[in-house]
């Protein structure tokens, strides 16, 4: 169907959490007629090449024209750099100038934007910098020229409309293209039919970049927010190709107070908009691509979504052979800063991806080189996709693949791969923890079954390497490393898994937080056959397979793809989905074990986010409620050594406190996982099948399940003693001084509880309590009512006769305090679950009253704050 483009929308490039550098596109066959020269009044321009003006004071005033060259005389002393756009720049001032032809006025390119070298950690992120690899720009634009001035306009892409509708001759009322930049045009040739435009304020400027923009409003507050210095940002260098063009600028942003001012290396990139065969792919919910979005205006009947998916123009060289070797094929190049020791493991994560290929009838595809150490070009260089080394000293990511596509038609045209080199960090103060003397005592305590009854990859993916290698250092676990290194397997593992990651999402491939739901805990302690799949997708943010009783063959993290992989790649790429018939059929094993997928939007780590418990990073198994609890009896059984162990191997407290703050994270985590399936509801992506006895799209966690969540929430999180440590060891967490950095005695209370607060923040969350007190209308049996009574049972009833803790007293004031603030929710949707959270406080309020005079004297204060907060809170409101 022929359609005319409309208004268009920054580009969201892929990726929870991993993006990197382009990669040149197809050059360009033919030619746009340009547009007509709009007979317009000039406007205003921004920027240092522009005039001044005067300040306004509400009359019009006469600014100063540019004056205007020939073009000869304005370029004989500049240097001239070819390429796509010719440019030349003033050898004394370092001014670079522009040059365009009648032929590229009205003619379509991408532009893009790639960080070289950017700001990591909590400063980069909360200033919206950037940091190595980046694309924060991928759209269309096109030169205009207006008299003396030439705009840059951002195209239409996620607008269409019918060509052959009578919409077509309104298509751009309410639609218009943007203007991005004005730039003055200095000389011109006329007759090559050629102009020349200053740019140093384009592209030192913010017209066509936001960078720095979007700042956290946390820096707003605290009155540090970045500012630009237009003064100290510069163009560094210029790199001009005949395919593109790349400009390569180092911005300065400055701080009223506080940080210093920090430096962000930044590449323009404009690219021709290519003029090829290349057919779009329709978008499909069950399967996990990103896509460019195409809304049909003309649209009156069903649905006006026309998405297509992202993905590489792939050509066999026999169309007609089932299996045939690329024309082109997919090259990776891997950066000469790469250690030795893994340029190996990386190779063959990356081909890998070449056996999902070859179902889909392809041989080859993908091919990976080793940049040479004398190579003029580095990462960044658009002719090359790169899987880049860096070392960040606040990482903010283990790996990022973004990647560059045409947004008319989702054709991926360049990628990036950045890899931390904290990804294959050994935790090296966290290897000496636990001696391997006192391996045996702590197998003893960890469980060897489970009872019967129980995800810029961010630092959880870290916390879960770390903890791993605290755990196989214990030496509780079998291995069969070579040379006696118990962490090389580990390593290995995760390396290997984090480039098949990156390199699905360059692919076009989503997250799927549903990839891990695959596995028995029987076959990842041991039963997983040798060749056979971790998980039903290496999309997914696996927790790390570590099991009590697990065979020390089975890997750690996912090393093969999974069968959703391998599935998602044929609808992609397949030349056989082009039949409507076979690609129906071909997409009727959506929703059946190893075909789950669910993305970043239906994840639920994020409290109130999201209703299927399956999509959530950092779980793993089909039994995720039991995989977690093996893992919390793991840590419990590991506490209690580690400081004996420190002392003994003649350790500081500082490696202590390191390992006490990684295992609450751990802990914390599975914690979050397990919580999700009370009040959760699965969901099934398969909306289309017209089969009468298919399951429903929604169906509420079974009863049993919800019931055994809470349970093992009460076992690990809320029963009196589910989280106590000794005095002698807490005594310990204490770090090194570092200059005047001081002493800080450690704030247990606050541990436990920000171990417990995301449960009951899930629990308490209007969206959950609405979301279960109608969980009978969709046939769950579990409903808000009885959760509160069941919840409000294991944090009062178990001790209420005796004295308690301070961990149980510290619990039950917030408790209550959590519920007196759901009751006062000002959400109107939420009041018939208002009545249940205010008969929970009477309750409490009865159960508490009884035994106000029993236990010892903190028992009885703790009992009598919180009588007195029910009165004050409620007012006597019944």
């Amino acid at each position: 169907m022929n359609c005319i483009f409309l208004r268009s929308s920054a580009l969201a490039i892929a990726s929870g959490l991993f993006f990197a550098a382009p990669s040149l596109a197809a050059q360009v066959t033919g030619t746009i007629p340009p547009r007509a020269i709009e007979q317009s009044e000039g406007s205003d321009c921004e920027g240092t090449d522009c005039p001044k003006a005067e300040a306004d004071s509400g009359k019009e005033t006469e600014k100063p024209k540019p004056k205007i060259k020939p073009m000869d005389e304005f370029i004989k002393d500049k240097i001239r750099i070819d390429g796509l756009f010719p440019m030349y720049r003033d050898a004394e001032t370092g001014a670079v100038f522009l040059e365009l032809s009648a032929l590229q006025l009205g003619k379509e390119y991408i532009y893009h934007t790639y960080v070289q070298s950017g700001i990591s950690g909590l400063l980069g992120q909360l200033a919206d910098l950037g940091f190595a690899g980046q694309i924060q720009e991928n759209y269309v634009v096109r030169f205009r020229r207006r008299f003396n001035q030439v705009d840059i306009m951002r195209q239409s892409t996620d607008y269409i409309v019918d060509a052959d509708s009578p919409l077509a001759r309104a298509s751009d009322i309410n639609n218009s293209d943007s203007v991005m930049a004005t730039l003055n045009i200095v000389a011109i040739d006329k007759k090559a039919d050629r102009v020349l435009v200053a740019v140093n304020g384009l592209f030192a400027g913010t017209d066509l970049t936001r960078l720095g923009s979007n700042a956290s409003p946390i820096l707003g507050l605290l009155g540090v927010s970045p500012s630009l210095s237009k003064s100290k940002t510069s163009i560094r260098d210029v790199a001009n190709f005949p395919g593109n063009s790349a400009v390569l600028v180092e911005y300065v942003f400055e701080f009223k107070k506080g940080p210093r001012p920090a430096s962000v290396i930044l590449q323009h990139n404009f690219t021709p908009m290519p003029q090829s065969d290349y057919a779009p792919r329709g978008d499909d919910p069950r399967v996990g691509f990103f896509i460019v979005e195409k809304t049909n205006l003309s649209t009156v009947e069903g649905l006006p979504f026309e998405d297509k998916i992202r993905r590489w123009k792939l050509e066999k060289t026999d169309p007609d052979a089932a299996l045939s070797p690329v024309k082109k094929p997919i090259t990776f190049w891997i950066q000469n800063s790469t250690p030795l020791e893994f340029r190996d493991t990386i190779r063959k994560a990356a081909l890998q991806w070449n056996d999902a290929f070859r179902d889909a009838g392809y041989l080859d595809a993908i091919e990976v080189k080793i940049q040479p150490d004398d190579a003029d070009w580095k990462p960044g260089d658009v002719r090359y996709n790169v899987i880049q080394w860096i070392a960040s000293p606040s990482p903010s990511f283990n790996g990022y693949g973004p990647t560059v596509v045409n947004p008319r038609t989702g054709e991926i045209l360049a990628t990036n791969i950045v890899l931390e080199q904290n990804s294959i960090s050994r935790q090296l103060l966290l290897d000496k923890i636990l001696a391997s003397d006192n391996a045996e005592m702590l197998a003893d305590h960890a469980p060897h079954q489970t009872a019967d009854g129980d995800c810029m990859i961010s630092a959880h993916a870290r916390a879960n390497l770390g903890y791993a290698s605290l755990l196989l250092s214990s030496g509780m676990f079998q291995t069969d490393f070579e040379g006696g290194d118990p962490l090389k397997q580990l390593i290995e593992d995760n390396l290997y898994y984090l480039v098949m990651h990156e390199i699905g999402h360059t692919l076009g491939l989503t997250h799927n937080m549903k990839g891990s739901y695959y596995r028995s805990l029987g076959d990842l302690q041991g039963s997983v056959a040798s060749g056979q799949p971790l998980t039903g997708s290496v999309m997914d943010y696996p927790a790390t397979n570590i099991l009590p009783g697990r065979a020390p063959d089975i890997p750690y993290f996912p090393t093969m793809l999974g069968p959703y992989d391998r599935w998602a790649i044929a609808f992609g790429y397949d030349d056989r989905m082009k039949d409507a018939a076979y690609r129906d059929a071909f997409l009727a094993r959506a929703g059946t074990s190893g075909y789950l997928y669910g993305n970043d939007a239906e994840d639920m780590r994020i409290t109130g986010r999201g209703i299927d418990p399956r999509v959530i990073p950092y779980d793993m198994s089909s039994d995720p409620i039991g995989f977690s609890g093996a893992q919390l009896g793991l840590i419990r059984s590991i506490f209690p050594g580690l400081a004996s162990n420190l002392k003994r191997q003649g350790q500081g407290n500082s490696e202590l406190v390191k390992a006490h703050t990684l295992l609450l994270s751990i802990y914390r985590q599975h914690g979050i996982a397990i919580s999700r399936y009370i009040g959760g509801i699965y969901t099934d992506r398969d909306l289309q099948s017209p089969s009468t006895d298919a399951p429903p799209p929604l169906r509420p966690v079974d009863i049993a399940q919800q019931r055994r969540a809470l349970a093992a929430i009460g076992d690990n999180f809320l029963a009196p003693g589910a989280i106590v440590f000794d005095p002698a060891y807490t005594a310990n967490l204490v770090t090194q001084r570092r200059g005047f950095s001081g002493i800080k005695a450690p704030d247990i209370l606050d541990d436990v509880w920000k171990l417990q607060s995301p449960i009951l923040d899930h629990l308490l969350h209007p969206a959950t309590l609405a979301r279960m007190n109608l969980s009978s209308t969709l046939g769950g049996q579990y409903d808000a009512a009885t959760m509160l009574d069941d919840l409000t049972a294991m944090i009062f009833l178990a001790d209420i006769g005796g004295s308690t803790d301070g961990f149980r007293r510290n619990l039950q004031s917030r408790y209550v305090r959590q519920l007196i603030d759901a009751e006062a929710s000002k959400n109107v949707n939420f009041d018939p679950v208002r009545s249940l959270i205010f008969d929970s406080l009477r309750r409490i309020e009865a159960l508490v009253q009884k035994a106000r005079n029993k236990g010892d004297a903190p028992t009885q204060a703790a009992r009598k704050y919180i009588l007195q907060t029910i009165e004050v809170a409620l007012d006597k409101r019944d």
